[in-house]
């Protein structure tokens, strides 16, 4: 009646008795974060890229100065895509760190 009986939870072939199940579950974390800050960073980027330059080709239409507007527009854009590009690092970077601090803390318990 006082027996423990341990069960086995396995995510692809490794269990918890064997200690693989923690870095599988972390793998798929960090592959859940890269795809969720890819697809963020994506959405970002084009709307820096496309809306500077959009405005650049119309203004360049309306004062008819061909290629000046839009390109003080693609290098306004490039820029915006380089702190777009920083930030997202910056966030993944804080994300893992706070992951691992949080899985020091729990190998210390």
């Amino acid at each position: 009646m006082g027996k423990k009986v341990a069960k086995d939870v396995t995510v692809k072939g490794a269990t918890a008795s064997d200690g693989t199940l923690e870095s599988s579950l972390r793998a798929l974390s960090a592959r859940r974060q890269f795809v969720i800050s890819s697809i963020s960073m994506g959405w970002q980027l084009a709307g820096a890229v496309l809306i500077p330059v959009i405005i650049g080709v119309k203004l360049d239409q309306r004062f008819d100065s061909k290629p000046s507007y839009t390109l003080a527009a693609l290098i306004i854009a490039v820029g915006g895509a380089i702190v777009i590009i920083k930030n997202t690092i910056d966030q993944v970077n804080k994300q893992q760190a706070e992951q691992q601090q949080e899985a020091d803390r729990k190998e210390k318990s």
